[in-house]
């Protein structure tokens, strides 16, 4: 019988000789004139931290998109919402229906 380990999302990352304590954060951005919000995880020690590195992403999935700049975007962008989220260093991001999940796979081999 498999055993669940229900540990809150907790685990070392070593940076040299010193290792940290990280978590899993879900960080929600919007940036100015932007239709949709965006979800961001995170790994960090603190929400603050969280924050901070979601906001430094900000510009960096998709740099050519758009006129501003990385420096710009982060200026007219802001923390919507954080929390913590995910159990020992896993986060479940969607369920698909089986049905769907299936019918796309077996059209996809047709």
């Amino acid at each position: 019988m498999a055993t669940q380990d229900n540990s809150i999302n907790e685990f070392t990352q070593s940076a040299g000789s010193v290792a940290s304590r990280n978590k899993l954060y879900k960080v929600y951005l919007h940036t100015q004139d932007d239709p949709a919000v965006q979800e961001v995880i995170v790994t960090a020690t603190s929400l603050p931290s969280a924050k901070e590195k979601a906001l430094g992403h900000v510009k960096k999935s998709n740099p050519h998109k758009g006129s501003r700049s990385h420096s710009d975007a982060v200026k007219v962008t802001r923390v919507l919402g954080a929390r913590e989220t995910g159990t020992n260093g896993c986060v479940a991001i969607h369920k698909i229906p089986l049905d769907v999940f299936t019918s796309a796979a077996l059209a996809a081999n047709s």
